[in-house]
């Protein structure tokens, strides 16, 4: 009887697995992060356009309100710091993904390793199961052709037919 598979670093392999997954979801999550920190920066520049827009109606109104230019250029100075923040916290975020994306891929590797090991082994395992099946199944040709023999049945291959009939 032949044994079963068994891969002896199995528990190793989905240790590897679990890291690649971990590894995966930190980028995936780097990216949400980037995506939400740009999005943001484009609400920002459009109040900014908005911003700017308002303060050449203003400087065009007949009745120009210098207070509240004063008000509105303060309140564009303001996003325009928000945004260059955002474009900090993009960029920092960025290093960041590179980073993980290195992890990921050194994850991956490494569970490619670890897969490609296992595939081996069972092809090996594959391959030795043939061999022994194969060796089983000329034992037992070699046995009925002996038994054959001795009951003085067989004078030719189509005698060894007529015993594997019975």
């Amino acid at each position: 009887m032949a044994k079963k598979f068994r891969f002896s670093l199995e528990a190793l392999l989905m240790v590897r697995r679990l890291r690649e997954r971990e590894a995966r979801r930190g980028v995936a999550n780097c990216r949400a992060e980037i995506a939400r920190v740009e999005a943001h920066m484009r609400r920002v520049a459009a109040d900014i356009d908005g911003g700017l827009l308002r303060l050449r109606e203003m400087s065009l109104a007949e009745e120009f309100d210098p207070l509240a230019a004063s008000r509105c250029r303060a309140w564009l100075a303001q996003q325009r710091g928000a945004n260059a923040q955002l474009g900090s916290r993009r960029a920092a975020l960025l290093g960041e993904l590179e980073k993980l994306q290195a992890v990921w891929r050194d994850a991956r590797r490494q569970e490619r390793v670890i897969e490609k090991l296992r595939e081996n082994r069972w092809n090996e395992y594959v391959r030795d199961r043939a061999a022994e099946d194969q060796r089983e199944s000329d034992d037992l040709a070699q046995q009925l052709q002996a038994l054959c023999r001795i009951e003085g049945d067989v004078s030719s291959p189509s005698g060894i037919e007529d015993m594997a009939q019975l």
